[in-house]
């Protein structure tokens, strides 16, 4: 009984698709048809009644203007294949991203060979003049500096937030 209902489905596809075409064959000649119905209209209007149309059997058929919906699908299959194909390569990139960036942390970071830092250092030193062996005079600052000058920072801070609001409530 399966076996039955597999080929009654199988069918069923094939006279579906046929009426599918079937139906799209039909739309796409409705323009051209409605448009032959008003050109016999207005001819039948133009002519007196006395007289009898007559269409020539040996009319050729024209050319039915018409949307060629199976270029634009294929069109549209090779757009969303690249956009798949893309889309593939940056997961792809970054997954690996990822794989280096955790084999990186897993087995701790080294930095890599200094050569290339090195050798813009010494052209930096070399272009601007500045030598690193003169080392910086450190000031110390006492802990008690340190908190001085926090606390006058935010007291100023404070203050010129204060004055902004009482200005702007005043307006």
């Amino acid at each position: 009984m399966t076996a039955m209902k597999k080929v009654n489905k199988k069918t069923k596809a094939k006279i579906n698709k046929q009426v599918r075409a079937d139906i799209k064959k039909t739309v796409e000649k409705i323009p051209g048809l409605i448009f032959e119905h008003v050109r016999l209209q207005n001819q039948q209007e133009e002519m007196p009644a006395t007289k009898s149309i007559t269409i020539p059997q040996s009319q050729p058929e024209k050319k039915i203007m018409s949307y060629d919906y199976g270029d634009m699908q294929r069109k549209r299959k090779i757009m969303w294949s690249g956009v798949i194909i893309l889309t593939a390569i940056v997961f792809a990139m970054w997954i690996v991203n990822a794989k280096l960036a955790f084999s990186d942390i897993k087995n701790g970071y080294v930095k890599p060979v200094q050569g290339i830092t090195e050798t813009a250092k010494k052209t930096w030193q070399e272009t601007m003049g500045v030598s690193t062996t003169d080392k910086p005079v450190t000031t110390e600052n006492n802990l008690d500096d340190l908190k001085k000058q926090i606390k006058n920072n935010l007291i100023s801070i404070l203050y010129v937030q204060q004055a902004s609001t009482t200005a702007s409530s005043t307006n």
